[in-house]
């Protein structure tokens, strides 16, 4: 293709160069024949303003064609590094289209999850994360939808999702960053930048206990983070499943941490957003106290070591009556809330840790202690 392009640009101007000769001569020899001595002088003087002519358009071609040249290695060069640092990094490199949907992806993120490009080609991102036990949480759902509003308005944006390796049983945590590429002020391709979180090998094997306090803001984002963040070093400790189940009930906590305690939502007003169409999150955000939304924190401390894992969150609103929930068991807070879409969170955190409130109840106590034996 390359090579055509430039045998044809080199006949133009080998064209362009003979009209500078051959188009004045010719001219010159119809007026006066072959005659070395013609009467009429504007034979010759013609040829001033056409070899003008002719020597400008192949100049202006040659420097065309020169530009382009240097423009295409340019773009040459530019693709052989962009592929050659694709292929050689550790990183996980995923290219969606405006849509989000896959178009590539480097032998890291192929190997990791055992996919090959024909598999996933095509498919919008949020098919292949996994989300078997989170199928009826609809708040993993918002903040993926939020992710990708705030890709589509050009602005980069992070992400931690589980992902499960195919035709595997093996959960696989990554953390991804999102990078809208533009072209001409619109939307081209978005570019996933991503990395496996996993404990490391001394965490694993050596630690024997650790500990930290948090602040953070009222924000969903944060909030998946800090859960992955909170339970990454359970890995040895708990089943995996146990730790997808433990960040899913960390995330329960945080919301109601947020929802009920700082935003002071309380469960009827929570129904009624819940009802209408659009992204719930969104329209609590936008019709809560802003007062609230922007001074209130969540006080997160938490300790690991050989025994237990320990969380205590507290908010700074004016509690709620816990008891009402944490009473109650399964099935009936079950059937009490299916009218209202909520109110099961609660008892997803009693299935994986002991649960206990203050009196005010907008701080609350889990641990969970390790029996020992690990499955898979």
């Amino acid at each position: 293709m390359k090579k055509s392009i430039f045998a044809s640009g080199r006949a133009v101007f080998l064209f362009f160069l003979s009209l500078t000769i051959l188009f004045p001569t010719l001219i010159y020899l119809l007026r006066n024949g072959l005659s070395l001595y013609p009467a009429d002088l504007s034979g010759p003087l013609i040829f001033i303003p056409l070899t003008f002519l002719g020597l400008s358009l192949s100049l202006i071609f040659f420097l065309y064609r020169r530009a382009s040249s240097s423009e295409m290695s340019r773009l040459e060069d530019e693709l052989k590094w962009a592929n050659l640092i694709i292929s050689n990094t550790d990183e996980i490199i995923i290219v969606l289209n405006q849509y989000a949907q896959i178009i590539s992806f480097n032998r890291v993120f192929s190997n990791l999850l055992d996919y090959s490009l024909e598999e996933l080609k095509g498919k919008p991102l949020r098919e292949i994360i996994h989300n078997e036990r989170i199928d009826n949480n609809s708040r993993f759902n918002e903040i993926l939808l939020a992710k990708l509003k705030t890709v589509f308005s050009g602005s980069e944006t992070e992400l931690v999702c589980s992902f499960k390796k195919n035709h595997e049983d093996e959960i696989i945590i990554i953390s991804l960053r999102m990078i809208p590429i533009k072209s001409k002020n619109d939307l081209d391709t978005i570019l996933i930048i991503g990395r496996p979180l996993q404990s490391d090998y001394l965490t694993r094997n050596y630690l024997i206990h650790e500990s930290s306090t948090y602040t953070i803001d009222n924000n969903l984002s944060q909030i998946f983070l800090l859960c992955h963040r909170l339970t990454r070093n359970l890995d040895g400790k708990m089943s995996k499943s146990e730790i997808m189940l433990a960040q899913i009930a960390l995330q329960e906590v945080f919301v109601n941490a947020i929802e009920h305690g700082n935003l002071e939502i309380n469960y009827e007003r929570k129904t009624e957003l819940k009802k209408r169409k659009g992204n719930y999150w969104e329209m609590l955000v936008n019709e809560c106290n802003q007062d609230h939304f922007i001074k209130r924190k969540i006080h997160v401390y938490y300790e690991l070591d050989d025994e237990k894992a320990l969380y205590i969150i507290r908010d700074e609103g004016r509690g709620f009556e816990w008891n009402r929930f944490i009473s109650a068991d399964e099935n009936s807070i079950s059937n009490e809330m299916l009218f209202s879409y909520h109110g099961v969170g609660l008892q997803i955190v009693k299935r994986i840790f002991d649960v206990n409130f203050n009196e005010k109840g907008n701080e609350v106590r889990l641990v969970k202690y390790f029996t020992g034996s690990v499955e898979a």
